[in-house]
């Protein structure tokens, strides 16, 4: 969704899967909008919120419709969108 160009860091290791971290966003994304909470990136929690909320709605679909794919005794009536997207977290975790 977000076609961007970013410096990652050195790949490290965590649960025995790989993963890096982006340090810099070199070319930022037409469908990057401004986090709204001040705690993105730092509590876990709501991944996406740097996203344009109707395009997060389409890659949603989009991935759903695919791993659904190989089944077909069902309708697909698509993403409901919710009313407030930026109020029902109701739980944060800091690590300390």
């Amino acid at each position: 969704l977000l076609d961007e160009e970013v410096t990652l860091s050195p790949p490290f290791k965590k649960d025995g899967k790989r993963f890096s971290e982006a340090l810099e966003i070199l070319k930022s994304s037409s469908f990057r909008v401004k986090p709204f909470c001040p705690h993105f990136g730092e509590c876990g929690g709501y991944r996406t919120q740097h996203w344009d909320y109707q395009e997060e709605l389409k890659w949603k679909e989009k991935r759903i419709r695919t791993l659904f794919s190989p089944f077909t005794d069902f309708e697909f009536l698509s993403i409901v969108p919710a009313p407030s997207f930026t109020s029902w977290r109701n739980k944060i975790e800091f690590t300390f």
